[in-house]
Protein backbone atom coordinates (compact mmCIF):
# COMPACT_ATOMS: atom_id res chain seq x y z
CA UNK A 1 0.00 0.00 0.00
CA UNK A 2 1.22 3.48 -0.89
CA UNK A 3 0.32 7.10 -0.21
CA UNK A 4 1.06 9.93 -2.64
CA UNK A 5 0.93 13.59 -1.71
CA UNK A 6 -0.30 16.37 -3.99
CA UNK A 7 0.45 20.07 -4.03
CA UNK A 8 -1.29 22.14 -1.43
CA UNK A 9 -0.62 23.03 2.18
CA UNK A 10 -1.61 24.88 5.27
CA UNK A 11 -4.51 26.94 3.99
CA UNK A 12 -2.35 29.88 2.84
CA UNK A 13 1.22 28.84 2.16
CA UNK A 14 3.55 30.14 -0.55
CA UNK A 15 5.76 27.06 -0.25
CA UNK A 16 2.90 24.74 -1.23
CA UNK A 17 3.38 22.10 1.43
CA UNK A 18 1.53 18.81 1.39
CA UNK A 19 -1.92 18.23 2.81
CA UNK A 20 -3.94 16.07 0.42
CA UNK A 21 -3.24 12.62 -0.86
CA UNK A 22 -4.37 9.38 -2.45
CA UNK A 23 -3.99 6.00 -0.76
CA UNK A 24 -3.57 3.20 -3.25
CA UNK A 25 -2.57 -0.36 -3.94
CA UNK A 26 -2.52 -1.09 -7.68
CA UNK A 27 -6.01 -0.23 -8.95
CA UNK A 28 -7.44 0.28 -5.46
CA UNK A 29 -7.58 4.00 -4.69
CA UNK A 30 -9.06 6.25 -2.01
CA UNK A 31 -8.74 10.00 -2.57
CA UNK A 32 -8.86 12.25 0.48
CA UNK A 33 -10.43 15.69 -0.04
CA UNK A 34 -10.66 17.82 -3.18
CA UNK A 35 -7.81 20.29 -3.07
CA UNK A 36 -7.36 23.61 -4.78
CA UNK A 37 -3.80 23.43 -6.10
CA UNK A 38 -3.21 20.40 -8.33
CA UNK A 39 -6.96 20.13 -8.77
CA UNK A 40 -8.40 16.63 -8.82
CA UNK A 41 -10.88 17.75 -11.48
CA UNK A 42 -8.13 19.12 -13.73
CA UNK A 43 -6.14 15.91 -13.44
CA UNK A 44 -9.22 13.94 -14.51
CA UNK A 45 -9.77 16.24 -17.52
CA UNK A 46 -6.14 15.94 -18.63
CA UNK A 47 -6.35 12.17 -18.42
CA UNK A 48 -3.59 11.99 -15.82
CA UNK A 49 -5.84 9.93 -13.55
CA UNK A 50 -9.11 8.11 -14.03
CA UNK A 51 -12.26 9.34 -12.35
CA UNK A 52 -11.93 8.61 -8.64
CA UNK A 53 -14.26 5.84 -7.50
CA UNK A 54 -13.97 6.69 -3.78
CA UNK A 55 -13.49 10.10 -2.20
CA UNK A 56 -13.38 10.82 1.55
CA UNK A 57 -14.26 14.42 2.42
CA UNK A 58 -13.08 15.55 5.85
CA UNK A 59 -14.42 19.08 6.43
CA UNK A 60 -15.58 22.31 4.79
CA UNK A 61 -12.43 24.45 4.84
CA UNK A 62 -11.50 25.86 1.44
CA UNK A 63 -8.14 24.08 1.16
CA UNK A 64 -9.96 20.74 1.46
CA UNK A 65 -13.25 21.42 -0.32
CA UNK A 66 -12.71 24.14 -2.92
CA UNK A 67 -12.30 21.93 -6.01
CA UNK A 68 -15.15 19.54 -5.27
CA UNK A 69 -17.74 21.55 -7.30
CA UNK A 70 -15.47 21.42 -10.35
CA UNK A 71 -14.85 17.69 -9.88
CA UNK A 72 -18.58 17.04 -9.63
CA UNK A 73 -19.20 18.99 -12.83
CA UNK A 74 -16.71 16.94 -14.89
CA UNK A 75 -18.31 13.61 -13.96
CA UNK A 76 -20.08 12.74 -17.19
CA UNK A 77 -20.38 8.99 -16.67
CA UNK A 78 -19.35 6.43 -14.10
CA UNK A 79 -19.89 6.79 -10.37
CA UNK A 80 -18.00 8.56 -7.62
CA UNK A 81 -18.73 7.50 -4.05
CA UNK A 82 -18.24 10.35 -1.58
CA UNK A 83 -17.98 9.67 2.15
CA UNK A 84 -18.86 12.71 4.25
CA UNK A 85 -20.93 13.84 7.23
CA UNK A 86 -24.52 15.02 6.97
CA UNK A 87 -23.47 18.60 7.79
CA UNK A 88 -20.82 18.58 5.10
CA UNK A 89 -23.23 17.08 2.55
CA UNK A 90 -25.59 20.00 3.18
CA UNK A 91 -22.78 22.49 2.66
CA UNK A 92 -21.73 20.79 -0.58
CA UNK A 93 -25.34 20.99 -1.77
CA UNK A 94 -25.49 24.70 -0.93
CA UNK A 95 -22.25 25.37 -2.79
CA UNK A 96 -23.40 23.45 -5.85
CA UNK A 97 -26.69 25.37 -5.93
CA UNK A 98 -24.76 28.66 -5.86
CA UNK A 99 -22.11 27.85 -8.47
CA UNK A 100 -24.09 25.49 -10.73
CA UNK A 101 -27.64 24.74 -11.78
CA UNK A 102 -29.32 22.83 -8.94
CA UNK A 103 -31.21 20.51 -11.30
CA UNK A 104 -27.95 19.29 -12.83
CA UNK A 105 -26.55 18.45 -9.43
CA UNK A 106 -29.76 16.66 -8.45
CA UNK A 107 -29.69 14.77 -11.77
CA UNK A 108 -26.21 13.42 -11.02
CA UNK A 109 -27.50 12.22 -7.65
CA UNK A 110 -30.55 10.59 -9.27
CA UNK A 111 -28.50 8.83 -11.95
CA UNK A 112 -25.88 7.63 -9.44
CA UNK A 113 -23.06 9.63 -11.01
CA UNK A 114 -22.65 10.83 -7.43
CA UNK A 115 -23.42 8.60 -4.46
CA UNK A 116 -23.20 10.28 -1.05
CA UNK A 117 -22.46 8.01 1.91
CA UNK A 118 -23.17 9.77 5.21
CA UNK A 119 -20.75 8.99 8.04
CA UNK A 120 -20.43 9.62 11.76
CA UNK A 121 -18.21 8.34 14.56
CA UNK A 122 -20.09 5.01 14.62
CA UNK A 123 -19.73 4.34 10.90
CA UNK A 124 -17.70 1.58 9.33
CA UNK A 125 -16.69 1.69 5.68
CA UNK A 126 -15.62 -1.41 3.77
CA UNK A 127 -14.13 -0.85 0.32
CA UNK A 128 -11.87 -3.28 -1.51
CA UNK A 129 -10.36 -5.31 1.35
CA UNK A 130 -9.91 -2.17 3.49
CA UNK A 131 -11.80 -1.38 6.66
CA UNK A 132 -12.18 2.34 7.44
CA UNK A 133 -13.51 3.86 10.67
CA UNK A 134 -14.12 7.63 10.82
CA UNK A 135 -12.47 9.63 13.63
CA UNK A 136 -14.10 12.77 14.99
CA UNK A 137 -11.26 15.19 15.74
CA UNK A 138 -13.63 17.30 17.86
CA UNK A 139 -12.18 20.38 16.25
CA UNK A 140 -13.10 23.66 17.92
CA UNK A 141 -13.46 25.41 14.57
CA UNK A 142 -15.56 23.17 12.35
CA UNK A 143 -16.84 19.59 12.35
CA UNK A 144 -13.97 17.48 11.07
CA UNK A 145 -13.72 13.74 10.49
CA UNK A 146 -10.62 11.79 9.52
CA UNK A 147 -10.22 8.05 9.87
CA UNK A 148 -8.23 4.93 10.63
CA UNK A 149 -7.67 2.31 7.94
CA UNK A 150 -6.95 -1.37 8.45
CA UNK A 151 -5.78 -3.60 5.64
CA UNK A 152 -4.25 -7.02 5.97
CA UNK A 153 -1.75 -6.54 8.80
CA UNK A 154 -1.48 -2.75 8.36
CA UNK A 155 -3.08 -0.18 10.67
CA UNK A 156 -2.95 3.49 9.64
CA UNK A 157 -4.31 6.41 11.70
CA UNK A 158 -5.04 9.90 10.33
CA UNK A 159 -5.11 12.78 12.84
CA UNK A 160 -5.57 15.69 10.43
CA UNK A 161 -5.65 18.59 10.32
CA UNK A 162 -6.69 20.16 13.64
CA UNK A 163 -5.41 17.61 16.12
CA UNK A 164 -5.22 19.78 19.23
CA UNK A 165 -8.01 17.92 21.08
CA UNK A 166 -7.93 14.50 19.44
CA UNK A 167 -6.35 12.65 22.38
CA UNK A 168 -8.52 14.34 24.99
CA UNK A 169 -11.78 13.48 23.29
CA UNK A 170 -11.21 10.02 21.78
CA UNK A 171 -10.60 6.55 23.16
CA UNK A 172 -6.92 5.86 22.47
CA UNK A 173 -7.15 2.08 22.72
CA UNK A 174 -8.27 1.67 19.12
CA UNK A 175 -5.29 3.67 17.84
CA UNK A 176 -2.54 1.98 19.87
CA UNK A 177 0.49 0.47 18.16
CA UNK A 178 -0.56 1.66 14.70
CA UNK A 179 1.92 1.12 11.89
CA UNK A 180 1.63 4.70 10.64
CA UNK A 181 0.30 7.91 12.15
CA UNK A 182 -0.35 10.80 9.78
CA UNK A 183 -0.53 13.98 11.83
CA UNK A 184 -0.44 17.71 11.25
CA UNK A 185 2.27 19.93 12.71
CA UNK A 186 1.96 23.69 12.36
CA UNK A 187 5.46 24.73 13.48
CA UNK A 188 8.37 23.84 15.75
CA UNK A 189 7.84 24.13 19.50
CA UNK A 190 10.25 27.07 19.81
CA UNK A 191 8.01 29.16 17.52
CA UNK A 192 4.78 28.33 19.33
CA UNK A 193 4.36 31.77 20.88
CA UNK A 194 4.93 33.57 17.60
CA UNK A 195 2.93 31.23 15.34
CA UNK A 196 0.12 30.47 17.84
CA UNK A 197 -0.84 27.01 16.52
CA UNK A 198 -3.19 26.37 19.46
CA UNK A 199 -5.21 29.45 18.56
CA UNK A 200 -5.81 27.84 15.16
CA UNK A 201 -6.58 24.40 16.67
CA UNK A 202 -3.23 23.04 15.46
CA UNK A 203 -0.27 21.44 17.23
CA UNK A 204 3.51 21.95 17.15
CA UNK A 205 5.86 19.23 15.95
CA UNK A 206 6.75 18.42 19.56
CA UNK A 207 3.07 18.06 20.44
CA UNK A 208 2.55 15.88 17.37
CA UNK A 209 5.31 13.59 18.49
CA UNK A 210 3.85 13.41 21.98
CA UNK A 211 0.67 12.20 20.28
CA UNK A 212 2.70 9.57 18.42
CA UNK A 213 4.41 8.54 21.62
CA UNK A 214 1.15 8.15 23.54
CA UNK A 215 -0.28 5.74 20.99
CA UNK A 216 3.07 4.01 20.31
CA UNK A 217 2.97 4.72 16.58
CA UNK A 218 5.74 2.88 14.73
CA UNK A 219 6.09 5.46 11.94
CA UNK A 220 4.90 9.05 11.60
CA UNK A 221 4.28 11.34 8.65
CA UNK A 222 3.96 15.08 9.36
CA UNK A 223 2.58 17.77 7.10
CA UNK A 224 0.26 20.80 6.97
CA UNK A 225 3.18 23.00 8.03
CA UNK A 226 2.54 26.74 8.17
CA UNK A 227 4.84 29.15 6.41
CA UNK A 228 7.37 30.96 8.58
CA UNK A 229 8.75 33.86 6.52
CA UNK A 230 11.72 34.23 8.87
CA UNK A 231 12.98 30.70 8.15
CA UNK A 232 13.75 28.91 4.92
CA UNK A 233 11.78 25.69 4.49
CA UNK A 234 14.71 23.30 5.01
CA UNK A 235 15.64 24.99 8.30
CA UNK A 236 12.04 24.94 9.43
CA UNK A 237 11.80 21.20 8.75
CA UNK A 238 15.14 20.54 10.48
CA UNK A 239 13.86 22.30 13.60
CA UNK A 240 10.68 20.25 13.54
CA UNK A 241 12.64 17.02 13.22
CA UNK A 242 14.72 18.00 16.24
CA UNK A 243 11.48 18.44 18.16
CA UNK A 244 10.30 15.02 17.05
CA UNK A 245 13.45 13.14 17.93
CA UNK A 246 13.60 14.71 21.39
CA UNK A 247 10.59 12.60 22.44
CA UNK A 248 10.26 9.87 19.82
CA UNK A 249 12.68 7.34 18.36
CA UNK A 250 10.51 5.97 15.55
CA UNK A 251 10.67 6.60 11.82
CA UNK A 252 10.08 10.24 10.79
CA UNK A 253 8.84 11.34 7.35
CA UNK A 254 8.07 14.88 6.18
CA UNK A 255 7.03 14.45 2.53
CA UNK A 256 7.35 16.87 -0.35
CA UNK A 257 4.75 17.43 -3.04
CA UNK A 258 4.44 14.40 -5.29
CA UNK A 259 6.29 12.06 -2.91
CA UNK A 260 5.17 8.46 -2.78
CA UNK A 261 5.57 6.63 0.54
CA UNK A 262 5.17 2.90 0.99
CA UNK A 263 3.07 2.19 4.06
Amino acid sequence: MFIQYYGTGAAVNANVDTTHFVIYEWEKRLYVDAWWWMSLGQRVLRGEITLPKYLFMTHCHTDHLMWLPFLIRVIWDGTINIFLTKKLAEKVKQIMYIVWRWERYEKKIETNNIVLHLIDQNSEIDIYDWNIKPINLHSKKVEQYWFQLKWSWKHIVFFWDEAVDVLNRNDLDSYMWCDWLLCEAFCAQQHKKKMDPGGKAHVTSLEAWNIAKQIDAKNVILSHIAEDIELDRSKQIDEMKMDMHSVYDGNVVIPKDGDVIEL
